[in-house]
């Protein structure tokens, strides 16, 4: 790919143009409704011949109406249609908060600058573009992060991680419901779980809801399901925008005392134990192929 450089396209709200080896669509300004109607049409009739990635410049919006989602959405799926890749550059946090809202942050990724798109747009070699992510602490720190932020977020209380441990395949899930959501991504698949001893769960509920339970029943239990689903939510914008490429799945429930679960996934289950001020949870994760 040729050397990036600086193109300015003056003040207009927004400028379609094919580089050497990108397509350049530059936004600039507030950008409403009726501007979206029109780039609409313009980027239907460029779409139809392009074969190159696509470049987004965002670093002159300000701010974007939600009818421009379909159109962005547009790029994205042609992108990935012909193979080909799309970046968004120098989005401001208001931009990039846009697009996490309107589902757009994994398949339109935001970078620094230009000159980064084009580095990350250069043909990849075969071990380059097949390499994995590997299942690393990190990556167990997004889990890690997002449960502690989402029980601590529902039900105002403190939560504190434990020291993370293997579990063996064939291990109970050491409480009473569980929430599962299974993940499915472009480069790994994977599984994640919730599982709560039935007093921390009951507790749980009677703050989110404001009602005293006493006893675990079939009514309470889409309660595990969209904890599961609230910690992978918030996991995943942080995943997908490092290239994860994970899609939004349904959770399912599991009850019963020392209850196990079947794992799909062929790597480690990692277990991370809480404690917070209405008891003992555990968030477990595994990743593989």
């Amino acid at each position: 790919m040729s050397e990036a450089k600086k193109i300015d396209f003056g003040r207009a709200p927004y400028d379609i143009s094919k580089q050497s080896d990108y397509f350049l669509v530059r936004l600039h300004g507030d950008l409403g409704a009726e501007l979206a109607k029109d780039f609409e049409k313009k980027i239907t009739v460029q779409l139809e011949s392009a074969d190159q990635d696509f470049v987004i410049d965002a670093s002159s919006l300000a701010e974007i109406h939600p009818a421009w989602t379909r159109s962005l959405m547009a790029i994205a799926k042609h992108v990935k249609a012909t193979k080909k890749q799309v970046r968004v550059v120098g989005a401001s946090d208001g931009v990039h908060q846009w697009l996490v809202s309107q589902g757009l942050s994994s398949a339109l990724p935001c970078v620094a600058d230009l000159e980064t798109a084009c580095k990350q747009l250069k043909p990849q070699s075969p071990t380059t573009a097949q390499a994995k992510p590997r299942f690393d602490a990190q990556l167990m720190n997004i889990f890690l992060n997002a449960s502690r932020e989402v029980i601590e977020a529902q039900v105002q209380t403190p939560v504190t991680p434990g020291t993370p441990f293997v579990r063996e395949p064939r291990d109970s899930m050491g409480g009473d419901i569980s929430g599962v959501i299974g993940l499915t991504g472009e480069q790994m698949n994977g599984t994640v779980v919730i599982t709560f001893p039935e007093e921390t769960f009951l507790k749980l509920m009677s703050k989110m809801l404001g009602e005293e339970f006493t006893e675990l029943n079939p009514d309470l239990h889409d309660g595990a399901a969209e904890f599961t689903n609230m910690i992978f939510g918030k996991a995943k914008v942080e995943l997908n925008e490092k290239g994860y490429g994970f899609k939004m799945a349904i959770p399912s429930i599991v009850t019963g005392k020392n209850h196990t679960i079947q794992n799909k996934s062929k790597g480690p289950r990692v277990a991370i134990p809480f404690d917070s001020g209405v008891g003992p949870f555990t968030v477990e994760v595994s990743f593989g192929s």
